[in-house]
């Protein structure tokens, strides 16, 4: 990208006014500096490649100030949610997977796309043994749904292993 810059006029709405006047980027003050900070933001969202460093920044940038505005309001309400925490903390990587596993290729083998599977399914996994161990550790009355069906997974799972085991043992028999 070039660092000549042209001049660019629009008539644009008032509430794209004010909410352009609201905009907050380091090192952006006036209109012109948002406009162009706004172009590069949108630009790299919009350029999804290969690189899966590049799109960890990305994700990692834009999860970082979602983390931020729900530890603001954990804060203003005075209560903490883990499942949040753990949650936005490992979907930029599961995000920049899917993102680098997507983007445009020529002649992708086989091999590389069920990498790709496995290395999305290994964070899927990750997340779900983030999360499972706080639906386990809610306490035993809690009518939440959501953390009743959680258990209800954990439960199927540890009686899947527990089978899976007795079947490894009634084969060494």
């Amino acid at each position: 990208m070039s660092g000549k810059t042209v001049p660019f006029s629009a008539r644009i709405s008032v509430d794209d006014a004010e909410f352009i006047s609201q905009l907050q980027y380091d090192g952006a003050y006036t209109p012109s500096d948002k406009l162009r900070a706004l172009l590069v933001e949108v630009r790299r969202q919009r350029q999804q490649g290969a690189n899966y460093a590049d799109n960890l920044a990305v994700a990692q940038e834009w999860f970082s100030r979602l983390k931020r505005q729900w530890l603001s309001r954990e804060q203003e309400v005075g209560a903490h949610s883990e499942l949040m925490i753990r949650t936005l903390d490992l979907l930029p990587e599961l995000l920049a997977q899917i993102q680098t596993a997507t983007a445009e290729k020529v002649d992708v083998k086989l091999g590389e796309f069920q990498q790709q599977e496995q290395a999305v399914a290994q964070l899927v996994l990750r997340l779900s043994e983030l999360i499972l161990p706080l639906a386990l550790s809610a306490a035993p009355n809690t009518n939440n749904s959501t953390q009743q069906g959680l258990i209800r997974l954990a439960d199927l799972i540890c009686q899947s292993q527990v089978a899976t085991q007795g079947e490894k043992e009634w084969r060494k028999v």
